[in-house]
Formats: C-alpha cells, structure tokens, sequence
C-alpha cells in the first residue's frame, strides 16, 4: 500500500479562535479530484464533519496549491480540546487515507 498523505499542522497547538494552516502533500495517496480534509472533534465518527471541510484540488479561496502540496486556512475552533483533521479520497467518507490530532488551547494571560 502506499504510504499516507502527509499533513502537518503549524502549530500542532493552536489557541482557540486563532487562524492556522494545514499543509497535505497529496503525491503519494490521494487520486482523482475529489479528495477532501475535515475537522473533527477526537473520537467523532467520520460522519460528523459538521461541515467544516473543503475540497484539497478545487479552487477556493482558503487554498494555496503549490504541485502536489495543498495548503489550507482554517479558523481554530472556539473550545479547547483535541481535534482531528481526516483526508479522504474519492470523493466519499468510507476512503480515509490520513488523520492528524491536535490541540486547541485557551490563550495564556500575560503577567502584569
């Protein structure tokens, strides 16, 4: 099999409500032009993307494509926890080729 898509997320900690990038190299997985990223909460059942997904290979403005690197813009959400993101292929929620955790954190005071 082939090895999954690539995603990092920069930071793998975000503070709630801020903006951050998540970068998916699709060279090695992802065929066709359907293949889609969503943000989840941990442990949801890939059904429950709440909307919040985007076509990797479509023009949109939340997107930079550089070749096989795909860029995109998300809003971290407003309750801290452990979130997902999940690329899927073919254009279905049954193709799951990659998930990556990460943290949404309060933001921290700064001392007086």
């Amino acid at each position: 099999t082939s090895p999954p898509s690539s995603i990092i997320t920069t930071p793998s900690t975000v503070i709630v409500g801020s903006n951050f990038n998540v970068t998916v190299d699709t060279s090695t997985t992802l065929q066709g032009n359907d293949a889609w990223i969503a943000l989840y909460e941990a442990n949801q059942a890939d059904i429950e993307y709440a909307g919040n997904w985007i076509y990797l290979n479509k023009s949109n403005s939340r997107i930079t494509k550089t070749d096989d690197i795909v860029t995109v813009e998300y809003l971290a959400p407003s309750i801290p926890g452990t979130y997902e993101f999940r690329v899927f292929d073919a254009n279905t929620i049954t193709s799951r080729v990659n998930v990556y955790s990460f943290t949404v954190a309060e933001a921290i005071a700064s001392p007086q």
